[in-house]
């Protein structure tokens, strides 16, 4: 759904999408046969996209942009002071800066955390895990989905 020159796409978008992130959009009742599968081919491929962190918008606690796996699953409570926060208030000046959180990070998350790298030239995006280029291909996800190994993509 990313060619919006194809009427497909155009009327598709009109009716569901409403320039949402079609990652967080669920089937609606009275929808389409094709945008309900649409959804039920998404649900089943939505753990192989992840946010790659660029300028740091995301959702600091609620957007997958920690290898694939939201920073909420990785403490045990949210201060309600630290609930809006975006990824680029707390990584700024090319530093992660966690101590403007009132929330506890457990120790395993640390790790991860510390690789944490901004390109505040460009806005986060969704990105397939399953292809080198990190661009959906049904072919990648024909791959990941029939479980052959990783890094298993013939180019031609």
């Amino acid at each position: 759904m990313q060619d919006l020159n194809k009427l497909w796409v155009k009327i598709l978008n009109e009716k569901y999408v409403h320039n949402s992130n079609v990652c967080n959009l669920n089937v609606s009742k009275g929808c389409s046969y094709s945008w309900s599968s649409i959804m039920k081919g998404l649900s089943t491929l939505r753990s192989g996209f992840y946010i790659q962190i660029r300028d740091g918008s995301s959702s600091l606690w609620f957007k997958p942009w920690l290898y694939g796996d939201t920073l909420y699953s990785g403490v045990e409570d949210i201060h309600e002071r630290d609930l809006h926060l975006r990824v680029c208030d707390v990584y700024f000046d090319g530093e992660l800066h966690l101590d403007v959180l009132t929330t506890s990070i457990l120790g395993h998350i640390w790790d991860k955390l510390l690789v944490l790298f901004l390109d505040y030239t460009m806005p986060d995006t969704i990105t397939w895990s399953h292809s080198s280029s990190g661009e959906y291909d049904t072919k990648s996800a024909y791959v990941w989905l029939n479980h052959e190994p990783a890094g298993h993509f013939n180019s031609t």
